[in-house]
């Protein structure tokens, strides 16, 4: 969440600026209660989805198929990154 949901995070891609956010962020971050530390976090979650933050979890999956004509295809949405569209050509 530092590094992605807060508005001075490395990977921030949306250039938002949300005082409460960010704030709640930095609270659960120092927070070694387990109790506490979910519900900040649940309330910086839903203070992301209510403001309809942009978010790409690193974790996620995403399968793929096509034809074996369609070559170059090798898609990378890290960092919200979509040149690899440029690198796509078909066999004939």
């Amino acid at each position: 969440m530092l590094a992605v949901l807060s508005s001075e995070g490395a990977w921030s891609t949306t250039e938002h600026k949300d005082e409460a956010l960010d704030a709640l962020i930095l609270a659960q971050a120092g927070e070694y209660e387990p109790e506490e530390r979910r519900r900040l976090v649940v309330e910086a979650q839903r203070l992301a989805l209510e403001n309809a933050y942009r978010f790409m979890p690193a974790a996620a999956v995403s399968l793929w198929a096509w034809w074996p004509n369609v070559k170059g295809l090798e898609p990378n949405f890290a960092g919200s990154e979509y040149s690899h569209w440029a690198r796509v050509w078909l066999e004939e």
